[in-house]
């Protein structure tokens, strides 16, 4: 089942070694951008592909980091931009994916390399995305990684509050940065209390920093661990 999907996926390959961002139904590209989410995406498939001995996932991912380090990296080292010409608004969520495709690489290989990688996303969380006031995550940043200056601004997702909660545990575990569970924690209680819609029992698609709802779409349903 896997070697199949990584052939289909590799006719989206780039020129310069990247992803395309989308093929129409019939195969062909729809979208040949090279975008850092769905190359998060693709480097957390390889990784789960490589820990089920698929002989093309090591390469595919060695490749897909170098296009990553060559063409999406920030020239600041202060993350990652959304396509190589990418401008306007930076935002926080590539980044989680990130974190989570290189702590998947660190699952497959053991190799502390992806754990510094790991680490690199870590030190943004620390420093731009998380919000000790409000104990929220932002979305969405200007290019020096300050918080939007209108309405996105704004814009917090408690669904990705419980999927960083998450991310941050397993790295602390990793790691033996103890200190980022007391993050995990105040993530999920801001979620919990300010991002539930209480008739449903779905997060709520975004709330402000304040906790007001700003998108009522179901994200996902929430469970209570256990």
């Amino acid at each position: 089942l896997i070697a199949p999907g990584l052939a289909f996926m590799a006719k989206g390959r780039t020129d310069s070694g990247g992803w395309i961002r989308t093929f129409n139904v019939d195969g062909s590209v729809a979208d040949a951008a090279e975008d850092a989410y769905d190359h998060s995406c693709v480097l957390l498939a390889l990784a789960h592909a490589h820990m089920c001995g698929n002989p093309d996932a090591l390469r595919l991912g060695q490749e897909t980091f170098a296009f990553l380090d060559g063409h999406l990296e920030d020239d600041s080292l202060a993350g990652f931009l959304e396509t190589p010409n990418g401008h306007g608004l930076r935002r926080s969520n590539p980044h989680m994916h990130l974190l989570e495709a290189f702590l998947a690489w660190h699952a497959a290989t053991g190799d502390r390399t992806y754990l510094r990688r790991a680490a690199r996303i870590i030190d943004l969380f620390r420093g731009h995305f998380f919000d000790a006031d409000s104990w929220t995550i932002g979305e969405y940043f200007d290019d020096g990684w300050h918080r939007a200056a209108d309405s996105k601004g704004e814009w917090t997702e408690p669904g990705h509050h419980f999927e960083w909660a998450s991310l941050l545990v397993d790295f602390s575990v990793r790691s033996g940065q103890a200190n980022l569970t007391g993050y995990a924690r105040k993530l999920y209680a801001s979620a919990v209390a300010n991002g539930l819609n209480r008739s449903t029992g779905l997060a709520y698609g975004a709330v402000s920093r304040q906790g007001m709802p700003l998108d009522r779409r179901g994200w996902r349903r929430w469970r209570r661990a256990g």
